[in-house]
């Protein structure tokens, strides 16, 4: 065929081989079917699109498993006993089971994301609900053809996402080109105000008749550049570097923010503590770290003191800077109105958050 074909096409093709007579009034459940992924490759090879699906549809002579790919199809699935084929999308023909706006496939047990639900308030605002993002809940423990890991067990999938956003935040906080580039800008002004302080001196000592002292130059030079002093010294690692770096803040982080959710404000309105918003927030509370009753609750972190950017720069990080202050300042007022003036519940939400970093596999 000339065009690329449609999954539904390739449904009803392969589904033309596969099925069973007297199968047409069945309807597939996952209660009283065994549904098995079915991996598609659509080749092109001589201007020709060619539908591999081993071992069903056989490849063609020419067909290379890299150099002829044009995409994979993924979300195909069959029926072992009848050979039905199921084409298992947002709107497909599956029964959908509904629960708090999620909708399940029965045939395929496959999730999809809500639309936001918009309700209206007692002071006629329009009021967006937070919808959450489920999709494929086997998304993490499948493999590039599409096939489902027996021995990957069974991922929580919040804390994988809270992994992805934790590592995509401190990449572009600390190595990504953003950083680079703005350390680049930041030493370039230093460098044009320190060109000023040394004119300044220079034409001072010219109308007071006093001669110059390199010495002198050099040291207000220097001193206007230790003002903001540049780190793309400090952030200079090689690959494995930052890979163990930022594993090994996600632990961390992960535990604090279990930690938070762990308190009363936690649990009363968990929504104060949006990872998204609380991985900036807790980092730069990192730099100081905190301590009540001669406790440690978050360890103060050296190497982000001197390496985080500039609260002002957050913008350039899509971090706006009202909510950020918002949750660091909800992260302070739940520590203290938990703990108090106790140490043994300073010891206990340090234990537990340490435990809870430990439980994160990266």
């Amino acid at each position: 065929m000339f065009t690329c074909p449609t999954p539904e096409t390739i449904a009803i093709q392969i589904e033309s081989i596969t099925a069973r007579p007297n199968t047409q009034d069945h309807i597939c459940h996952f209660r009283n079917c065994v549904i098995r992924n079915l991996p598609v490759e659509i080749h092109q090879l001589d201007g020709k699109f060619h539908v591999v699906c081993m071992p069903i549809v056989k490849p063609v002579p020419g067909l290379h498993p890299q150099n002829t790919l044009h995409q994979k199809v993924l979300d195909l699935y069959i029926c072992k006993a009848t050979g039905k084929i199921h084409h298992c999308h947002q709107c497909c023909s599956g029964e959908k089971i509904l629960c708090e706006s999620i909708e399940t496939c029965t045939i395929t047990g496959q999730q999809f994301s809500s639309e936001q639900v918009r309700t209206y308030g007692v002071a006629s605002r329009v009021q967006t609900n937070t919808s959450a993002d489920k999709s494929d809940p086997l998304k993490y423990s499948r493999q590039a053809n599409g096939t489902i890991t027996k021995t990957s067990g069974v991922h929580n999938m919040k804390i994988e996402q809270c992994k992805i956003i934790a590592k995509d935040i401190l990449h572009s906080f600390l190595f990504s080109v953003t950083r680079i580039n703005s350390e680049n800008h930041k030493l370039k002004e230093l460098e044009r105000d320190a060109e000023k302080m040394v004119n300044k001196y220079k034409r001072h000592a010219e109308k007071t008749h006093v001669p110059k002292n390199y010495i002198s130059m050099a040291t207000i030079y220097l001193n206007q550049i230790k003002k903001r002093p540049p780190r793309l010294h400090l952030l200079k690692k090689t690959h494995r570097e930052q890979e163990e770096l930022i594993a090994d803040y996600t632990r961390e982080l992960i535990g604090y923010w279990k930690m938070l959710l762990n308190t009363q404000a936690g649990q009363t309105s968990p929504s104060q503590f949006s990872f998204k918003i609380f991985v900036p927030a807790i980092l730069y509370i990192m730099k100081n770290g905190v301590e009540m009753n001669g406790q440690q609750i978050i360890r103060r972190s050296q190497f982000l003191s001197t390496c985080l950017p500039e609260t002002n720069t957050l913008d350039l990080y899509s971090i706006s800077k009202t909510p950020f202050t918002a949750s660091k300042n909800n992260i302070m007022a739940a520590i203290r109105e938990t703990i108090g003036s106790s140490r043994e519940k300073a010891i206990q939400m340090y234990e537990y958050s340490q435990a809870e970093s430990k439980k994160v596999c990266i």
